[in-house]
């Protein structure tokens, strides 16, 4: 017997690694960096104070794809306790 999936196919990529980086993100979070060639980004804190980091791995210091406000909101609020500036 034959069944059929009504699943899509597996992406590579999730859906946060194909959108694209908002401008805007850059005076909203204080110390995001982006690198267009790369695209990724990075948080300049992080990359001064790595040893400061409490969450363990930091993708904001390899660099991440993951661009959505939830991902920048959650870690921004692990700096200051509340979204954007430090």
């Amino acid at each position: 017997m034959n069944s059929t999936s009504n699943q899509k196919p597996k992406s590579t990529n999730s859906q946060a690694e194909q959108r694209k980086f908002q401008e805007s993100w850059l005076s909203a979070y204080e110390g995001l960096k982006y690198d267009k060639e790369k695209d990724l980004m990075f948080c300049e804190t992080c990359l001064k104070y790595p040893m400061n980091n409490k969450l363990g791995t930091n993708i904001f210091i390899d660099g991440t794809k993951k661009k959505t406000k939830d991902v920048l909101e959650y870690h921004w609020k692990q700096h200051t306790g509340s979204m954007g500036r430090f």
